[in-house]
């Protein structure tokens, strides 16, 4: 039986879905949430794009969460060694959120992932 298209491209999300759990399970972060990893998307894709947030303005980000709810994500996100915190050089008084190397390394595992679900 041949599949439609709208198969193949369900089928291709199952893959990806399964190869980002087993991504997950690889770097062993006990608590880490789907709430977590939304904030740290958010971050990352900033610092990425040259525009790191600093930790005010993420606290204003009142779609992701309460602001005491974002504090403790960021707490938790720098307790995993995932994000740390730098003085911005334009004001030394900011506190710029950047991505650790092991941060880098889930996003790279991520892509991977990705690759390996379109083959």
């Amino acid at each position: 039986m041949k599949r439609t298209a709208k198969q193949e491209l369900v089928a291709l999300y199952f893959r990806y879905r399964q190869l980002i759990e087993t991504v997950r399970e690889s770097f062993d972060f006990d608590g880490l949430t789907p709430d977590h990893e939304e904030l740290l998307d958010v971050v990352c894709e900033h610092w990425h794009n040259g525009t790191p947030l600093t930790v005010r303005q993420v606290m204003s980000f009142e779609h992701l969460a309460s602001t005491v709810t974002i504090h403790r994500r960021l707490k938790k996100l720098r307790a995993m060694e995932l994000i740390a915190l730098e003085t911005s050089q334009s004001d030394s008084r900011k506190r710029e959120i950047i991505p650790t190397k092991t941060a880098l390394d889930l996003f790279s595992a991520k892509a991977k992932a990705m690759q390996t679900a379109t083959r």
